[in-house]
Formats: structure tokens, C-alpha cells, sequence
């Protein structure tokens, strides 16, 4: 998510900056590139199930966790959003890919929503 926006920032800047010696100090708003997308906020936030046993947390950093009704954490990991999938990475390596659609995530047999919206059959 974040990693990819600081690599096309440098690549445009090597590109654009000239051989000879700048007078200029080369600046990088870091923390301007590591802000989420409009696509990206639009993910972030809690999903719960349609059964409402499991709930998944997207959180602002790329990070995510994925817990049982009881507050039991399953899963926590990394997560990129492109256009309307999304890419997790667990800390143990496992990977999955969700997709969304009207309102519903789907994450392999589990479908989730946000607190409070409808499901959508």
C-alpha cells in the first residue's frame, strides 16, 4: 500500500533530477505518500459477518485483524486494496484475497458487511 507510493515517488524523482550539482536540497513529504486513497479509506474500518461470529478490522496503517465473537484474535496481518480487491498477508504467512461488491466483502467462504447495513442476498 504505503511501500509502493514511496517507490514511485523516488523513481519520478531520479528521473527528473539533473547531473549537475543542485543548489537545492533534494525534500520528500514522507508523510504525505504514506496517506490512504480514497479506495483505501473507503475499506477501512469493521466488517463483521453475515453470521456475526467474526469480525475483520482494516485499519489506516495496512494492518488488519480478524477476530472471533468472543474477542479471540484468529488472524492479524497486512492488507493492500486495489480498485475493489483486497490482498491480506497474515504475520504467519498465509495469504487471501477478497473482493468487493455492493456493500459486501468476500473473503473465501466468509461474506462480510458493515455494522449496521443490510445484507444483501
Amino acid at each position: 500500500m504505503q511501500f509502493n507510493r514511496v517507490l514511485t515517488a523516488f523513481s519520478a524523482l531520479t528521473g527528473s533530477i539533473r547531473a549537475n550539482n543542485a543548489t537545492h536540497p533534494l525534500e520528500i513529504d514522507l508523510e504525505a505518500l504514506m496517506q490512504p486513497n480514497a479506495a483505501e479509506r473507503a475499506m477501512m474500518g469493521v466488517w463483521v459477518a453475515d453470521d456475526g461470529a467474526t469480525r475483520l478490522s482494516l485499519l489506516p496503517n495496512g494492518r488488519y485483524g480478524k477476530t472471533l465473537r468472543a474477542g479471540r484474535d484468529i488472524y492479524r496481518g497486512r492488507y493492500e486494496v486495489d480498485g475493489s480487491r483486497l490482498y491480506f498477508e497474515g504475520d504467519t504467512g498465509r495469504t487471501a484475497i477478497g473482493e468487493t461488491r455492493r456493500g459486501i466483502l468476500t473473503l473465501g467462504d466468509h461474506r462480510f458487511i458493515r455494522p449496521g447495513a443490510r445484507s444483501a442476498a
